[in-house]
């Protein structure tokens, strides 16, 4: 019989902190990030990897080069197909933002909810650099197409609820089956999903197009 899960209270004093007794989920804690004392290193030495590894885009410089192969340069397909993914990326990272804060209330070692904290972080970051690509390379007519491209598009809008819809399942029947399936799915989208999408820019970088990004 799968088991329901119960979310973690914000706060209770009546809980412990023992690292002995610590479990990744399903153990009893005060809530307190307690960290100088960890079970889990390889999630406190993943933190620290994590807090390098992205880029704010106000640091990088303005694509204008970019703006002017994507009007001048690329082809109808290529154009269409930078926006098209474009717009898949920037769906999935705001499912990201959203759904990662519901994932860790079920988590309860402090140094992995740590890391759940940098990457929502990290994700809402992600969503600023798609905004600074939308203002700087396409047409501002061009943004809100980019934005709501699956409205209009049924293979896009496919992509979008499947995603969604195993998200969504945990949060409506948190039990351990769809625990498990959101560990999982989180992993393909992070690992496959991002990485197979990014593809499509390199092959344009190999060409010498829109090599700024």
């Amino acid at each position: 019989m799968t088991q329901i899960m119960q979310a973690n209270p914000i706060f209770n004093p009546k809980w412990n902190d023992d690292v002995a007794h610590r479990t990744i989920i399903k153990w009893n804690t005060t809530g307190l990030f307690q960290l100088n004392a960890v079970k889990y290193n390889w999630a406190k030495s993943l933190y620290q990897v994590m807090v390098w590894n992205f880029w704010l885009p106000e640091k990088v410089k303005w694509l204008w080069e970019d703006a002017n192969q994507f009007k001048k340069e690329l082809t109808a397909d290529e154009a269409r197909a930078y926006k098209w993914i474009l717009s898949f990326l920037i769906f999935l990272d705001s499912i990201q933002t959203m759904n990662l804060p519901n994932f860790s209330e079920y988590v309860t070692a402090p140094e992995v909810n740590l890391i759940l904290s940098i990457q929502t972080y990290q994700e809402a970051i992600h969503s600023q650099s798609y905004a600074t690509i939308l203002e700087t390379v396409v047409d501002s007519k061009d943004r809100e197409e980019i934005y709501y491209f699956w409205r209009n598009d049924k293979h896009l809008l496919e992509r979008n609820e499947f995603i969604w819809g195993i998200y969504q399942k945990f949060i409506d029947n948190p039990n351990d089956e769809n625990f498990f399936a959101w560990i999982i799915w989180n992993f393909l989208l992070e690992s496959i999903y991002f990485y197979n999408w990014f593809a499509f820019f390199d092959t344009l970088a190999d060409a010498w197009k829109m090599v700024d990004r």
